[in-house]
């Protein structure tokens, strides 16, 4: 087993237009226990996830089948939001870290999609209170951002993030590494984990 993380539960709903507050990220507190893969394990499934992503592109998957656009602006720092297209509402998707988010993953049912973010090195106590998070939203009934409900925020003090992909509906994996970054990463020594969220 890996180091346990702090996994911060929300149970409400995203509202359009607006910022997550502190108190609904500190609402409630787990732990969660990692597994350690091998780099075969996470490639193998981080191809099957975006093979799969492809083959659906035809059939409206990811936001396209909710009428969002995902739309990054950086101006110092990086946000990142959904646009609803018929509403023309908006709501910014989490991330504590001025380089924005860093990834979006959809499951392999469409019916969940993880948010990820982290920083770089292990000097972020000096800008962050912690060093990697990622959010896990449900997709329910319906189209447009009232289809979007969050459900959990990870965070970690440990690593960082490189990657992350889905083992299932119910298991994410995840590329990390301790070191500082830097230049093209060739000198990072990437661990893999696998969690169950569910």
């Amino acid at each position: 087993m890996m180091k346990q993380l702090i996994a911060i539960v929300v149970s409400t709903v995203f509202v359009a237009s607006s910022v997550m507050a502190q108190s609904e990220m500190d609402s409630l507190f787990k732990d969660l226990s990692f597994d350690t893969i091998s780099p075969a394990q996470f490639e193998k499934y981080l191809v099957t996830n975006v093979k799969r992503f492809q083959d659906r592109l035809v059939h409206s998957a990811g936001f396209l089948k909710l009428g969002i656009e995902e739309i990054t602006e950086c101006d110092q720092i990086c946000e990142t939001y959904l646009l609803d297209t018929l509403s023309g509402k908006t709501m910014w998707l989490p991330a504590n870290y001025d380089q924005g988010v860093l990834g979006v993953e959809f499951s392999p049912s469409g019916k969940q999609f993880v948010v990820f973010s982290s920083y770089d090195g292990p000097e972020f106590e000096d800008y962050y209170d912690h060093r990697a998070e990622f959010f896990v939203f449900n997709i329910i009934d319906g189209t447009g951002l009232e289809a979007i409900q969050i459900s959990f925020n990870y965070v970690t003090t440990d690593w960082s993030i490189d990657d992350i992909t889905w083992a299932g509906d119910n298991k994410l994996t995840i590329k990390m590494y301790t070191e500082r970054r830097w230049g093209d990463g060739s000198h990072l020594d990437f661990k893999y984990l696998i969690t169950e969220i569910k």
